[in-house]
């Protein structure tokens, strides 16, 4: 519990500075923010083997503190880690976002799954119940409406499409018999 405050107030901490840079970036005080971003860095550098510091707020840290040094606004010598700020904040976004990008590809596939076994199961009830009523699109849409505004992969509305010729071939002749 004090590893998870500690990596919360160097959160808020981290936080703090930052939007205290932004505030002295829009108020025009370049020395204050880079000051402020320094601060920032020294924070998260002094107790990063204890504690891990948000990937957006380094991001933010580095990629502005180099946006300020690249543009001058700077009155004190510079450190020779500053070359490499926009390298690093680079880096640090292609990770960040590569992370993010497969969760969310995770989730959509979930999601097509998830789709999948819908229409499957509204196709299911709509067939059975179409066989005597004869007015499919108007049972489909009562039975579950607003399903078909789910996301369709292009082979899933081939295979659909062919499974609903097979079932109205089905249906006719089952229907000629009654």
């Amino acid at each position: 519990q004090a590893k998870q405050e500690g990596r919360e107030n160097l959160r808020v901490l981290v936080s703090a500075l930052n939007g205290q840079a932004a505030i002295h970036i829009l108020t025009k005080k370049w020395q204050e923010a880079v000051d402020a971003y320094r601060e920032a860095m020294q924070s998260w550098k002094n107790h990063e083997k204890n504690f891990d510091c948000d990937k957006l707020q380094r991001i933010h840290t580095m990629e502005n503190l180099a946006y300020l040094l690249k543009r001058g606004h700077s009155s004190h010598s510079r450190a020779l880690s500053d070359d490499e700020l926009e390298v690093q904040a680079t880096e640090l976004r292609s990770q960040y976002m590569n992370k993010h990008e497969s969760q969310v590809k995770a989730a959509v596939q979930s999601l097509s799954i998830a789709a999948d076994h819908v229409r499957q199961s509204k196709h299911k009830a709509y067939h059975s119940q179409a066989v005597y009523l004869g007015e499919a699109e108007e049972e489909e849409e009562a039975i579950s409406p607003g399903v078909s505004d789910l996301p369709v992969m292009e082979d899933e509305k081939n295979e659909e499409e062919e499974s609903d010729k097979e079932d109205n071939v089905i249906n006719h002749k089952e229907m000629k018999e009654v």
